[in-house]
């Protein structure tokens, strides 16, 4: 059975990172998510800058993701080498040169209104 077969493709899952049972669904479907694609390259592109705070999320996770050396998954986006609004488009056409038929995470922060702030979403 297709593991994404259980879910909408447009069902977002939403939780503030204090919600225990929250975070737990949305891990258990990243985790899906994963394992549906185990037979194509994973790539987490980490998209964001650390020249904003509040836009930092992904080269810190990516600068983070990349010292632990996980096998099978390349890491693309830092605070070495960030991935932002100006690279974006050359970066993805890297992706898509170096790999077939890549599997990409892309992990982002969205800035928007206060009451979203602590708030994780998987889409």
């Amino acid at each position: 059975m297709n593991p994404l077969a259980l879910f909408s493709e447009n069902e977002n899952l939403r939780s503030h990172y204090s919600n225990l049972s929250g975070i737990r669904r949305i891990e258990l479907r990243l985790k899906n998510y994963i394992t549906y694609a185990k037979h194509r390259p994973l790539v987490i592109l980490c998209i964001g800058t650390d020249r904003s705070t509040g836009d930092s999320l992904g080269p810190l996770t990516g600068t983070k993701l990349s010292r632990l050396k996980i096998p099978g998954v390349t890491i693309i986006g830092t605070l070495e080498n960030p991935v932002h609004a100006e690279n974006l488009a050359d970066e993805i056409n890297k992706i898509l040169i170096s790999f077939t038929n890549p599997y990409i995470l892309a992990l982002d922060a969205c800035l928007g209104n206060m009451d979203s702030i602590g708030y994780i979403t998987l889409s």
